[in-house]
């Protein structure tokens, strides 16, 4: 519609999957990106996919409004475990559910907490998971909340997981680096263009229940891997307030 009206327009390109809908959708892709002003992408991962087309890109990675985000020091760390994504089967949420089942045999306080709304009917098979490993007492499931709701459910966790199997720059990475949770999460897609392994965050293979067990063990054990994981956390997510995003977004506009 913008091009048939001669209205300039530039997508915002989100989604760790983005690249095979390339090569699935080429024409279609071709029609959209080409046409635009320029293509405004959130990661340098999805940055690069667009350069590789031949597509115009300008990097603006999501922002946060940093003063939400409290930053809680966390001196002792417990296994109280937060999950928050919607529930759909490329967030690989029983994943969390298998690490704290296993944390559980060593550790009989472990707790999971996860966020998020069902999408695809993985909440159910979550629900009958837990009763099959035997951790029901352990997982809470709270369902959609609120951002607000969740950041003050965040000061009564201590690990943040993300076990996705696609991603791109997810907002809720930089959101957990901003409260000073230490993450960590699955090295698909974009997120090792935000997280560095050892640094400020760490990061596995797809699915690798075993090494995300024995990260969570390395951070209840080594203050020093969480300190710095988590000092360098915070640092790293106020580049993504919007005070800082927002100059690039005008600099578009202002040629536009």
């Amino acid at each position: 519609m913008a091009s048939m009206l001669k209205v300039r327009y530039v997508p915002i390109l989100h989604g760790g999957n983005l690249p095979q809908r390339f090569a699935k959708s080429p024409k279609m892709s071709r029609q959209i990106f080409s046409n635009s002003l320029t293509n405004a992408a959130v990661s340098p991962y999805l940055e690069q996919h667009l350069q590789a087309n031949n597509f115009r890109s300008v990097l603006i990675p999501n922002s946060i409004d940093l003063k939400q985000y409290p930053y809680t020091e966390r001196t002792t760390l417990k296994p109280n475990l937060l999950w928050v994504r919607s529930f759909h089967n490329i967030y690989n949420p029983q994943m969390a559910i298998r690490v704290l089942a296993m944390l559980s045999q060593t550790c009989p306080d472990a707790r999971l907490t996860m966020v998020g709304p069902e999408k695809d009917g993985s909440l159910a098979e979550c629900q009958k998971l837990v009763v099959e490993l035997g951790v029901q007492d352990r997982v809470t499931f709270t369902g959609k909340l609120s951002k607000q709701e969740w950041i003050d459910l965040s000061k009564d966790h201590d690990i943040f997981l993300n076990t996705t199997r696609f991603d791109n720059l997810p907002v809720s990475l930089i959101e957990a680096m901003a409260l000073g949770l230490p993450i960590i999460s699955a090295n698909v897609g974009g997120i090792p263009f935000l997280i560095s392994d050892g640094e400020n965050g760490l990061l596995v293979a797809d699915g690798d229940v075993i090494k995300m067990h024995a990260c969570i063990v390395r951070l209840l054990t080594d203050p020093a891997l969480r300190a710095g994981i988590t000092v360098n956390g915070r640092m790293h997510a106020e580049q993504f307030d919007w005070g800082n995003i927002r100059h690039k977004w005008f600099s578009i506009l202002d040629k536009a």
